[in-house]
């Protein structure tokens, strides 16, 4: 935990702010929270790092996707089941929405029977 959170301290101090490895150091330390049982810390941190990424690419960047995922699990751990499905929803659409676009125009559909 010590050097995570020292890593992030030196990211902090010579990145920018919304830096994507800013965020990732974030991430880090949350897992590392998390598996500590120190669930509200890496929440916050998680959602820390949401923001980032959300100002650094956008609404729909993968990265976002992955952090959403996280802290839908780190709120099911904490009992907060409404919020952690929506987050993991949310994960979930922005996924699916980009195996739509990559998917060809020409291509057949496809069917659950086949």
């Amino acid at each position: 935990e010590q050097a995570a959170r020292e890593a992030l301290a030196m990211r902090r101090t010579v990145l920018d702010p919304t830096h994507p490895e800013t965020a990732r150091s974030l991430m880090e330390l949350a897992g590392i929270l998390s598996a500590q049982g120190k669930l509200a810390e890496a929440e916050a941190d998680c959602r820390d790092a949401l923001e980032i990424l959300r100002k650094r690419f956008g609404p729909e960047h993968c990265y976002i996707a992955f952090v959403l995922e996280e802290l839908g699990r780190i709120l099911d751990a904490q009992k907060k089941p409404d919020e952690a499905a929506a987050h993991q929803e949310e994960a979930l659409a922005m996924r699916g929405a980009r195996a739509i676009d990559t998917v060809p125009d020409d291509s057949p559909p496809t069917s659950a029977a086949s």
